[in-house]
């Protein structure tokens, strides 16, 4: 055997499969790998050494294949090991040759592109010396090479040597891990082999494959006396190193699945071993190393320090050190500049995921969560797989656009944005990651879209200011840095499910820039945020994914500077859905060049093929990463924990969601969240002393429902909870879920009020695309009724007990005319808070004075809406254009008491094109309660030039008065508020001439108004 010697840092060498052995008599470390063939075209495997894990020397070829062995193709998976005084090489022998006739192969039709079905087996080298030479104890496999096994290891147990193994996946379709006995002197294998468990069994493979891939198995016996096993499979970002955990202690399980990952990167065959410095083990701290990224000829070794995590190991993620790009008081450009000229094309590319790592060069960049109404970590959509953590959750998006209140949706983004931060540090939790895709900026300008949930409601500029305060609220107050960021979401015109995947909304310039573009634009020059998710859909037939709007208007007019990403899936849909490309390797080049920079999709081999192909340049990849890393620098991820003021959430011992001030703003949330739609002859409030008998009826009121991007709230008050506990023992409450054999109607007989709690189903209570019930609606699905089918229920109830109480718990609006015309006391929630049962009945028994507002046009009949696909507002859609009388309308909700507005007041009669002005009034509670007004503040343009709304929102301000109190309002009003795009000389238009002014307590229920006149002028 030759020795080469050669010096090398660890990131020169280019090896797979990587083992090591430290020599504590020489203080040396053995790394053991494969070589490329020889002269003679013969494999052979090598070591180098090292004494500091960063310089070493070699190689030193070990083993050469024989030229008459019984394979002669590629060594796999080289695990050394000393037993008996001798040292052995267990390794994975490779053939061209096909597997015999009667061999086992996988059921069913496979891909075209499945591995080859080629004889391959493990077999045991043994020698005297660490050194070498290593000799085969025959010239024939361990294992039947029929049967595809690959990757031994050894294990020890009670004086009993197993080979632990892999059954290929590409024979079995499951892959599993496998023991069998080994003879004394490890020259065969003793008996029938095991299995311990399949590659299916482990939480964090990807779901529904056609494979599931076992590879790499490395056992290890942790200082508590359980057995850790290393093994890894295919996961969502390429090869993910796993840990099963067998706590009996014994290799012969039974064996379970940690929780979290040990490395996600791509990388293969992990193994540990000890450092010779250090102490917390005794014998030196624990060493990971294993190969990255597992693409050939680009794999390299990475070593990892590791710390305990339960009952398994968690990579120490250090800050990295040592380069320009690490110094934080370098200007961020410089930063990112000497990053990108360190990294590979290779890396590169696998930046341009959800989670921009380089392990090589201990970049640990972080990835997203969901979060529209509290970090998602759970729920129906099963964000927290394999193991869901409770965190604090408020009512949907569209109940949180139902307070009015942007102060108060701030302080929900800070507590989300406080929990994510808490679980993606505690090291109890290290999950999820500092990405939170919320707030959903879209418009509900349509009430049949499925996604109504998600949104704020139909109005622009009322979007966009509670986008801005959420924005606000996740990011943070420091700065310099970011709690955490936030990604708005989709861009944009995405109102439709059904046909989402294909469709196109069509709409003139003027209806994008002062409409549907609008929240996206107040989120991020407003609130900062610099991230969002570019849309499914087209716009004027050309996909959002690869729009030019992307960058020549969000880019370069707005300063959007960070995070661009696609959709789920949304590359695939370029040549799938829109069948805009041919293929996906154009697709790719074309997303890239279009300013995305991370693809919720798989898109490696395509960005690959397109940079092979000439269609991008490592330019061009550069150019996009840029916007990554900064949102990376300004999360801190880059920079030492001690000068990030978020670094240290995490380390307090109590839980955030089990909090009292969580609990306690949940609770709030859901009380200002609640809309009283009607109460004639003062139903409500309940007077608990006056009443003996409540009956409370319908299935929404014995659940809380959780919708798709919802997480699992650590408790949940249930509206028949909430009601009991309100009255405790005094008053008798008695439920009916339905009126099966009369159940509701004998409730409501024998009670002194009804209180029926109705409303959809945020998941459809059915599977993925389906929603049964046609008033149902959900992502994938469009709502095909607008009216409640549970109203048959109400009208049971009413016959029985005039004294009826409705509670609609919905995500939509509902054309409930026969409610609305018979029952005397209507109010309206959404689903989801954990808090929903105490703040209803804090509502109905008067604790609370209800001061909700809706945020959406409510219609008599479905009759009321165009077609749903018609994205022109001007053909009836929203307040501004509604033909006819709506059922409720935009801005609209009452109180326990009632308010006179007075004394309005311009700070100007005159507003310049580019002036402000303050609008001012005087507002009193004119009643006997304590509550809150919403007071809103529309125009109207009395002569223009152009069309125009008929009332626009421009302001509005929440309050709260107490009992014969007056309190003076102002809102600001900029004259650029008022402006129009004139698309023929591409800029904003202040149009000179006179604006109605008019305040009131909705879109419909105006108070005072004044005139104003507007100067002269365009914003360039």
């Amino acid at each position: 055997m030759t020795d080469m010697d050669k010096t090398y840092t660890l990131s020169e060498l280019r090896i797979r499969d990587p083992f090591i052995v430290p020599d504590a008599d020489t203080q040396t470390y053995y790394l053991v790998a494969s070589l490329p063939a020889g002269e003679e075209g013969r494999q052979r495997r090598h070591q180098v050494a090292s004494r500091d894990l960063e310089t070493w020397t070699g190689p030193t070829v070990v083993f050469e294949t024989p030229a008459d062995f019984w394979a002669q193709g590629p060594i796999w998976a080289p695990e050394l090991h000393r037993y008996n005084g001798k040292y052995y090489l267990f390794v994975t022998f490779n053939t061209g040759d096909p597997l015999p006739e009667g061999a086992p192969l996988p059921e069913g039709e496979l891909p075209a592109w499945w591995s080859k079905f080629v004889k391959r087996g493990s077999q045991v080298l043994v020698a005297d010396s660490l050194l070498g030479p290593y000799r085969p104890f025959r010239n024939a496999a361990h294992t039947p090479p029929e049967l595809m096994i690959l990757d031994g290891t050894l294990w020890v147990e009670d004086g009993v040597p197993y080979m632990i193994y892999c059954h290929e996946w590409v024979q079995i379709r499951d892959g599993t891990v496998d023991l069998v006995r080994l003879a004394p002197d490890l020259s065969a294998i003793e008996g029938e082999p095991v299995t311990l468990f399949k590659g299916s069994d482990a939480a964090w493979t990807r779901p529904g494959m056609e494979r599931y891939v076992t590879d790499g198995p490395f056992i290890y016996r942790m200082p508590g006396g359980k057995l850790l096993m290393l093994w890894a499979t295919l996961g969502w970002f390429g090869y993910t190193q796993l840990m099963a955990i067998s706590e009996s202690g014994s290799i012969h399980g039974p064996w379970t699945h940690h929780q979290r990952p040990l490395f996600m990167d791509d990388g293969g065959h992990g193994m540990i071993f000890h450092r010779f410095d250090g102490a917390p083990f005794g014998n030196g701290a624990p060493m990971l190393t294993l190969h990255h990224p597992n693409h050939q000829p680009h794999e390299r070794p990475l070593i990892f320090e590791l710390e305990l995590d339960g009952d398994a190991f968690a990579i120490v993620r250090k800050p990295p050190e040592g380069y320009p790009f690490t110094d934080p008081d370098l200007p961020m450009e410089e930063r990112i500049d000497n990053l990108l000229s360190l990294m590979t094309v290779g890396e590169k590319i696998n930046c341009l995921g959800t989670i921009p790592n380089v392990p090589r060069l201990s970049v640990w960049g972080t990835g997203h969560v969901e979060g529209l109404h509290g970090l998602a970590m759970g729920g129906p959509g099963g964000w927290g797989r394999p193991a869901p953590v409770p965190t604090t959750q408020f009512p949907q998006a569209i109940g949180l656009g139902e307070t009015w209140d942007p102060d108060l949706i701030h302080q929900v983004a800070a507590v989300e944005g406080y929990e994510t931060r808490y679980m993606a540090q505690s090291k109890r939790f290290r999950r999820g990651g500092l990405v939170v895709r919320a707030p959903n900026a879209d418009l509900g300008r349509d009430i049949r879209w499925g996604r109504t949930e998600e949104c704020y409601g139909e109005d622009a500029f009322f979007n966009g200011t509670l986008v801005t305060a959420f924005v606000k609220g996740l990011q943070g107050d420091y700065p310099r840095y970011w709690q955490t960021a936030s990604l708005l979401k989709h861009f944009f015109a995405n109102s439709n499910e059904d046909e989402r995947f294909e469709s196109s909304s069509d709409f003139d310039q003027r209806l994008f820039r002062e409409y549907y573009s609008v929240p996206f634009r107040m989120g991020i020059v407003d609130g900062g945020a610099r991230a969002y998710m570019a849309a499914y859909n087209a716009y004027n037939g050309v996909p959002c994914t690869v729009h030019p709007i992307l960058k020549e208007i969000t880019v370069n007019e707005w300063g959007q500077d960070g995070i661009i990403c696609t959709d789920g899936g949304a590359f695939t849909l370029l040549m799938t859905g829109h069948h805009y490309y041919p293929d996906l390797d154009m697709a790719a080049a074309a997303v890239v060049k279009s300013g995305i920079n991370q693809f919720l999709d798989r898109y490696r081999e395509s960005v690959h093929a397109a940079v092979e192909n000439g269609w991008l340049t490592e330019a061009d990849l550069d150019a996009v990463l840029r916007g990554v890393f900064r949102v990376m620098i300004k999360l801190g991820v880059l920079d030492p924990p001690e000068l990030v003021p978020y670094s240290t959430i995490g380390s307090e011992p109590e839980l955030p969601w089990e909090s009292e001030k969580h609990k306690a703003l949940a609770r709030l949330v859901t009380q200002k969240s609640i809309v009283l739609l009607k109460n004639a002859d003062k139903l409500l409030p309940l007077d608990e002393t006056a009443l003996k008998t409540v009956a409370v009826i319908g299935r929404r009121a014995d659940e809380v429902l959780l919708d798709w991007y919802s997480g699992d709230p650590p408790y949940a008050v249930t509206a028949l909870d909430g009601i009991r506990a309100r009255v405790g023992g005094a008053v008798r409450v008695i439920y009916a879920r339905d009126n099966t054999d009369g159940a509701a109607v004998n409730a409501a007989r024998e009670a002194d009020i009804a209180i029926v709690c109705v409303g959809n189903h945020p998941t459809g209570d059915a599977g993925w695309a389906e929603c049964p019930t046609p008033s149902d609606g959900k992502e994938a699905v469009d709502r095909r009724a607008i009216v409640l089918e549970q109203e048959e229920l109400v009208k049971q109830v009413v016959r029985a007990n005039p004294n009826t109480v409705v509670v609609l718990i919905s995500s939509f609006p509902f054309a409930i005319t026969w409610t609305q015309r018979h029952v005397p006391a209507i109010v309206h929630m959404t689903h989801n808070s954990q808090e929903l049962g105490n703040a209803l009945a804090d509502v109905l028994f008067g604790d609370v004075n209800p001061g909700g507002r809706l945020v959406q046009t409510w219609p008599h009949s479905i009759e009321q809406l165009p077609p749903r696909l018609d994205y022109d507002l001007r053909n009836g859609r929203t307040y501004m254009y509604f033909k006819g009388e709506p059922l409720y309308p935009f801005g609209f909700g009452l109180s326990y008491t009632t308010f006179a507005y007075s004394n309005l007041r311009l700070s100007a009669e005159h507003l310049p094109a580019d002036g402000e002005l303050m609008v001012t009034l005087d507002v009193t509670n004119t009643g006997d309660r304590a509550g809150d007004e919403v007071v809103q503040l529309y125009v109207k343009h009395l002569r223009s030039t152009v069309e125009r709304p008929k009332k626009e929102l421009k302001g509005f301000k929440r309050i709260t008065l107490q009992p014969g109190e007056t309190q003076t309002v102002q809102i600001p009003l900029k004259a650029e508020a008022l402006a129009y795009w004139e698309a023929e000389r591409q800029r904003w238009v202040v149009e000179p001439g006179t604006v109605q002014l008019m305040l009131g307590s909705s879109s419909a229920d105006t108070r005072l108004d004044a005139i104003l006149r507007v100067g002269v002028g365009s914003m360039e």
